[in-house]
């Protein structure tokens, strides 16, 4: 992470240090906005904080991941992120069926624009767990839910080695 480090996130930084680190990534995503599409542009503006991993599809150039994310106040939806082009790495695959089998939250993720690409960061708790999907582009869907709990096993969340998984 760039912005939301460890240590911003497990309070070692004063309140002052937050805030600018908070600005910092603020100032960031809106120098990006005019070059985003338009999925991505939404992306930005939700709130990922305390979502929780359904499934994650990983396809030979492509990596579908669906979050519950929400609260009691604004509902729960299911938000998939269908990230294309990526490049395959085993250690977001096996940092991303851990955080799943770990029932880590997603507390903070950051975008950022790479030499050949795009990078979505993702920090996960407990333990504190980073995750970069490098990738070109991106498919974003919503689905409401009645609430947080999600219904598939654990052991069936993680799904490696399929064709078009965005």
């Amino acid at each position: 992470m760039q912005y939301f480090t460890s240590a911003w996130h497990r309070g070692e930084l004063s309140e002052r240090e937050c805030d600018r680190a908070l600005q910092r990534y603020r100032r960031h995503v809106e120098s990006l906005l005019p070059s985003l599409a338009p999925p991505l542009r939404r992306l930005v503006t939700l709130s990922l904080h305390d979502g929780l991993i359904e499934r994650v599809v990983v396809g030979p150039h492509d990596l579908a991941l669906s979050l519950r994310v929400g609260d009691r106040q604004v509902g729960y939806k299911s938000l998939t992120l269908a990230y294309r082009g990526v490049a395959r790495s085993g250690s977001y695959v096996a940092r991303l069926r851990r955080a799943t089998t770990l029932g880590a939250e997603l507390l903070s993720d950051e975008l950022d624009r790479t030499q050949v690409g795009l990078v979505h960061r993702l920090f996960f708790s407990p333990p504190d767990l980073e995750v970069a999907i490098h990738f070109k582009e991106l498919a974003l869907g919503e689905q409401p839910r009645a609430s947080r709990r999600i219904r598939v096993p654990v052991e069936n969340r993680v799904v490696v080695g399929q064709s078009g998984a965005a």
